[in-house]
C-alpha cells in the first residue's frame, strides 16, 4: 500500500512539472531590482579581484553562491520543485559547485587559474557548465609591481531542473584589474553579460554592465589592497538593458569598505538612464549586502544583492 501512495505521488509530481514547463507565467523579473545587482556585481568584482598585501587574488569563491541566489530568484517556481523532488527522487551524484575551486596556476609567459564547472550541481535543482579564467601577466599568478594585471572572464550557464537557464559570460575580455601603484587599481569592464531564459526560449533578463559610458569603455579607479582601506574613487558604470535599450550611466560616490563585506558599506551610485529619462541611484547601507533603490516614478525600496556576502 505504501508503495502504491508513493508511486502516485511521485506521477503526480512529475504531471505537475510537466504542466508548470508550459507555463511561462512562473517566472518574472523586476528590471530595477536586476539593474541594482548589476551594482553589487561590479562592487563585489572589485572586492575579489582587489588583491592583498602579498599580491594574491581572492579567486572570486562566493561568484557561485551568489550566481545560485540569483537563479534562484529568477526561478522561483523550479526551486520549489527542486526542494519537493530532493524529498522523494535521489539527486545526481554530481560534485557540488560550492566545492570546485580554481586549478593551479599554470605558467607560460603569463599565469592562467581556471575554475571548471564541469556540470557540477548547485544544489537546488540546478547543473553549472562552463567555467571562470584568470589570466594573470605575471607567471606566478599574483599582481606583484606596477603595470601588473589580470583578467578575469566568466563564462558558464545554470540549467534549472525545469530547463530555464541564467547565463553569464563576457563577449569580449572581460573585467581587468591593473595595479597602478602600492596601492591604486583600475578597473576595467569590457563588458559582463547576463541572461535568464525561460524553458519554452524565452528571455526575460539581459543586461550587459561595463565600466565607462556608451561612447566609450573606461577604467574605474580604486585604492586600497585589502577592506580595510579600499575605496572606489574614480570612474562611471554603464549598465545597459538589451531588451529595452534603455542605459543608465552612474557615478559612484564615498563608495567605501569597511572590512566585513565584499560590497561597500557606504556610499551611492548615482545616474540617469537614457532613452527613458528616469535617474536611478544604488545606496548602501551598513548591513552587507543591503542597499536602497530609487528609480523615478517608483517607491523607494530596500533591495538585498546577491554578490555580497560577509
Amino acid at each position: 500500500m505504501r508503495k502504491l501512495i508513493y508511486f502516485a505521488f511521485i506521477v503526480l509530481l512529475v504531471q505537475a512539472c510537466k504542466k508548470s514547463d508550459t507555463e511561462d507565467s512562473t517566472y518574472s523579473v523586476d528590471t530595477t531590482n536586476e539593474s541594482a545587482q548589476q551594482v553589487g556585481d561590479v562592487s563585489a568584482s572589485v572586492d575579489e579581484a582587489g588583491g592583498n598585501t602579498n599580491g594574491s587574488i581572492t579567486t572570486a569563491a562566493l561568484e557561485i553562491e551568489s550566481a545560485k541566489k540569483s537563479f534562484a530568484r529568477l526561478s522561483g517556481e523550479e526551486l520549489n520543485t527542486a526542494k519537493i523532488s530532493s524529498l522523494f527522487l535521489p539527486e545526481a551524484q554530481a560534485a557540488l559547485c560550492k566545492d570546485v575551486a580554481f586549478g593551479a596556476c599554470v605558467s607560460t609567459t603569463t599565469g592562467r587559474r581556471v575554475r571548471d564547472f564541469a556540470s557540477c550541481t548547485t544544489g537546488g535543482g540546478g547543473v553549472i557548465t562552463g567555467d571562470v579564467a584568470l589570466t594573470f601577466s605575471n607567471s606566478l599568478c599574483k599582481i606583484m609591481s606596477n603595470g601588473e594585471s589580470v583578467a578575469r572572464v566568466p563564462n558558464f550557464t545554470i540549467t534549472g531542473l525545469r530547463g530555464a537557464t541564467f547565463t553569464v559570460n563576457a563577449p569580449t575580455t572581460g573585467q581587468v584589474v591593473s595595479r597602478t601603484g602600492a596601492t591604486n587599481y583600475n578597473f576595467t569592464n569590457n563588458g559582463i553579460r547576463r541572461t535568464f531564459v525561460t524553458p519554452k526560449g524565452v528571455t526575460l533578463l539581459d543586461v550587459t554592465t561595463t565600466t565607462g559610458n556608451a561612447s566609450a569603455v573606461t577604467p574605474m579607479t580604486f585604492t586600497g589592497d585589502n577592506r580595510t582601506n579600499r575605496q572606489i574613487n574614480g570612474g562611471t558604470l554603464h549598465v545597459v538593458n538589451n531588451l529595452t535599450s534603455d542605459a543608465c550611466t552612474l557615478t559612484p560616490t564615498g563608495i567605501i569598505w569597511t572590512g566585513g563585506c565584499t560590497c561597500p558599506t557606504a556610499g551611492n551610485w548615482t545616474g540617469s538612464c537614457s532613452p527613458s529619462g528616469k535617474t536611478f541611484k544604488v545606496t548602501f547601507k551598513t548591513v552587507c549586502g543591503e542597499a536602497t533603490v530609487e528609480n523615478t516614478g517608483e517607491a523607494t525600496r530596500d533591495v538585498v544583492l546577491d554578490r555580497c556576502s560577509s
